[in-house]
């Protein structure tokens, strides 16, 4: 019999998808609710989005956003910081440099807020419409605090300048959505933020459960104990299995909740 100390669960393409909350995704939290696992939200959103979308879970213990970058704890009088990595000012400068060099459209995140400098062009109205927030409009040079960076590739030179940052071995630059390349610092990728989360609560990632289905989830998903993966991504993308660790291919949430019923989650 297995033990479930935490489940950390990417949103966007896991649980939800541009009409809400996907088939399953409910009875699958509400079967880690009854269970009394807890559960932590970890997304390339911030961490202010990912309240918004815990507000009417109950279930939801803390919060991972910036693709790992912050993390909060759900306490009775509200929300409190666990953990915040931060790019340095001259990471951001650099970025942003090549960036507009290269004609890409680029957007910043601090813990709490999500910045642009047009707020009309159709990626971002795909993305509000799909959070339901609206991003601050700014000079992105006057951002201070920032965690997370996200570029957007539509050609070669741009492909070249994501290539370039890869080649950084403090940065981490990762899809977190068709199209969406993450910027953030090489220990925020490593985990999405399940290090701060699994930390606070004192769970050893052996007994952790870890559900996501793009290149960001990859860190959190070798680590986890149980791994879940939802489509595109096969447990062939992971480092290779450690003993003891379970992964499973999953077609849908369904799949995923049979899987941790086998694995021993109470009915």
């Amino acid at each position: 019999m297995r033990t479930f100390g935490a489940a950390l669960i990417d949103v966007d393409g896991t649980l939800r998808d541009e009409s809400g909350f996907k088939p399953g995704a409910l009875a699958l939290l509400d079967a880690l609710a009854a269970a009394r696992v807890p559960v932590a939200l970890c997304s390339g959103r911030t961490v202010g989005s990912l309240r918004r979308t815990a507000s009417d879970l109950p279930m939801v213990t803390h919060v991972a956003g910036g693709s790992g970058s912050a993390a909060q704890r759900r306490t009775p009088h509200g929300w409190v910081d666990i953990g915040e990595r931060h790019l340095s000012d001259a990471v951001v400068a650099s970025v942003l440099a090549r960036g507009r060099a290269a004609g890409m459209e680029v957007w910043l995140y601090t813990a709490s807020d999500w910045f642009v400098e047009d707020d009309a062009t159709p990626m971002v109205r795909q993305d509000s419409s799909m959070t339901l927030v609206h991003p601050t409009v700014l000079p992105l040079d006057q951002v201070a605090g920032v965690i997370k960076m996200l570029i957007f590739e539509t050609s070669p030179a741009q492909r070249a300048v994501i290539e370039g940052l890869r080649s950084d071995p403090s940065l981490t630059v990762v899809s977190s959505y068709p199209g969406y390349y993450d910027v953030v610092h090489a220990e925020s990728a490593a985990t999405k933020g399940g290090d701060f989360v699994l930390g606070d609560l004192g769970v050893d990632w052996a007994d952790a459960i870890a559900i996501g289905d793009g290149e960001n989830d990859l860190g959190m998903l070798s680590r986890a104990g149980v791994a879940l993966c939802m489509p595109p991504l096969t447990p062939y993308a992971l480092t290779h299995a450690a003993l003891g660790q379970a992964r499973f291919a999953c077609p849908d949430l369904d799949a995923a909740l049979g899987h941790l019923r086998a694995l021993g989650l109470p009915a």
